[in-house]
């Protein structure tokens, strides 16, 4: 194992050559070089602000924008299950809302959707009422 210790200002000329040379490391930092020598002055983490943290960062972004987008497509969904549920009394398709919600979650879609709460799922609030006082 080498332990030789690189002093900051080496580090950087290692950098600087590394993107003189070409190739992969040029290609996708070879823009940061500025950020990244100032994190490595500052002691902060090399890949701090540069572009492939904001990429990483975006990317992320995306992910809970789709999270978000399927939640509420799933909600809808459930809303629909749930009204059809009142009218025809298929209790498959309340169950199948409360696989994907939570029973806790049924309860609150059918109250913003005016549906009649039953006396069991009164009853199921009131249980989660005691268990929260335990």
């Amino acid at each position: 194992m080498n332990t030789k210790v690189y002093s900051k200002e080496a580090e950087i000329k290692a950098i600087e050559k590394l993107i003189e040379m070409g190739g992969y490391f040029a290609e996708c930092f070879g823009g940061d070089l500025k950020k990244m020598s100032e994190n490595i002055k500052n002691d902060f983490p090399i890949e701090l602000d540069t572009r492939i943290t904001n990429h990483v960062a975006h990317r992320k972004q995306l992910c809970d924008n789709k999270v978000a987008e399927y939640t509420h497509r799933i909600a809808e969904i459930c809303d629909t299950m749930l009204c059809a549920y009142g009218e025809t009394g298929n209790r498959l398709l309340y169950d199948r809302a409360v696989q994907e919600l939570g029973r806790k979650n049924v309860i609150a879609r059918k109250r913003i959707l005016g549906l009649k709460i039953t006396d069991d799922e009164i009853d199921y609030i009131l249980s989660q009422l005691k268990n929260d006082d335990e």
